[in-house]
């Protein structure tokens, strides 16, 4: 027996509203409460009536009684205010404060109907659990379930935003230039990029007054990637430039180790995504404009003549161009830039914070990945990077997790 599944049932009105407890007394339920998602008790605002007296407070479930005991509830005073106490099966008396807690035991409530559908349907060897029902879900509902998963996922990461902005004693540009090196990276060499970032700060960037080959100097010699001997001047002045800046700021160095290379594509290759990096963090009002114009300061950086030729230090290519593919801009535009909007939302309650975060993703093409691919070939497309994000969501925190009676597909499957 899964909890979700009771809470289900009772979310769903499945069990009715009037119960009798262990003890034999009535239980009326006039206000089930909301579900709560996060911390705390299950359902919280709920109203009950026992034996005609009205009690207003939260309602917890468990699968077993003793589990309140179990989870510790008895000294989190986030539980005090729990008015009644929904269990499979009850097998121990416990207590809210000195309040005994009222006990509904739900075991020979459940239809073995709906029980035997939940099962069936939560060990179903699909992609996702509902692959087999997906084409007959209507697509308002199907929808509404991407856009909520969309939001959900700019919560959490705007979340995410705003303790790092706390661990850094709210400053917003070294939250900026951590997000940028992070999703620069991308997925192979996240870590290291967030790591170097972690090693500079934007007093630094001041210090060298925002000089494009400085700054290159100082993250590529950070990085640990200079190679040792060079005979081309650019690369020899890097490394001058490096020896300077090193002893005034008193850095360490990374280990060239913690940088991967394989099974990249040239232009995925660390060195120039660095280079890259510095070009960005080289504009001096890169906070103050670059939310706004996010696409135009990153297809438009400036790198030295040495780069068009290299995308390394030892070989050398036919003239390319150096700016970030549109892949590179969207990606950081959709994992960084509108998480960040969204954050000021959260901190302030800025709707238009909201309304921009939303519109960035909407006019952004879909992510192509394992994951939409999937959504795609059972017939769920995303349209733009606003219902990709949604399906990603979707999938890893719901699909995967089988969550599916808190999604509202699962539960409309169910329903039928």
């Amino acid at each position: 027996m899964k909890e979700a599944f009771l809470h289900y049932l009772f979310d769903q009105r499945k069990l009715g509203d009037e119960f009798q407890t262990t003890k034999g007394e009535t239980l009326k339920v006039e206000r089930f409460g909301e579900l709560n998602k996060d911390a705390g008790p299950d359902f919280q605002n709920a109203k009950v009536t026992l034996d005609n007296k009205v009690w207003a407070g939260h309602i917890e479930f468990h699968v077993k009684s003793s589990d309140w005991m179990k989870h510790k509830h008895q000294f989190d005073p986030a539980y005090k205010n729990v008015i009644a106490h929904f269990v499979y099966e009850h097998d121990l008396e416990v207590k809210s404060g000195e309040y005994e807690l009222p006990v509904v035991e739900l075991r020979e409530l459940i239809k073995k109907e709906e029980q035997s559908k939940y099962d069936n349907f939560i060990s179903s060897k699909g992609w996702v659990p509902c692959q087999k029902q997906i084409s007959s879900i209507p697509q308002e509902l199907l929808k509404d379930t991407i856009s909520e998963k969309t939001l959900e996922r700019l919560s959490r990461k705007g979340q995410e935003i705003l303790k790092l902005k706390e661990s850094l004693n709210g400053d917003s540009q070294r939250v900026l230039y951590l997000l940028l090196a992070k999703y620069l990276g991308g997925k192979v060499n996240q870590k290291s990029f967030l790591r170097l970032a972690e090693m500079i700060h934007p007093s630094n960037l001041m210090q060298l007054n925002f000089d494009n080959h400085k700054i290159t100097a100082l993250l590529l010699g950070l990085s640990g990637l200079l190679p040792d001997k060079s005979e081309d001047e650019y690369v020899l002045g890097l490394k001058k430039e490096y020896e300077y800046i090193s002893h005034l700021f008193q850095l360490n160095e990374m280990q060239k180790e913690e940088w991967k290379f394989s099974s990249l594509r040239p232009a995925g290759n660390p060195i120039i995504r660095i280079a890259q990096l510095a070009a960005i963090l080289s504009q001096q009002s890169l906070y103050s404009s670059f939310l706004d114009n996010t696409r135009e300061q990153l297809a438009f950086i400036k790198l030295d003549p040495f780069w068009k030729t290299h995308y390394n230090f030892q070989n050398k290519t036919a003239v390319k161009s150096v700016h970030l593919g549109e892949g590179v801009v969207n990606s950081i535009l959709i994992n960084a830039i509108a998480p960040l909007k969204h954050s000021q939302f959260i901190d302030s309650e800025d709707e238009i914070a909201k309304l921009e975060s939303v519109n960035l993703l909407k006019n952004l093409k879909a992510e192509k990945n394992t994951i939409t691919s999937h959504w795609k070939k059972i017939g769920v497309p995303a349209l733009n990077a606003f219902e990709s994000q949604g399906l990603i969501e979707l999938k890893n925190e719901h699909c995967n997790r089988k969550k599916c009676l808190l999604c509202g597909l699962g539960k409309s499957i169910l329903n039928k």
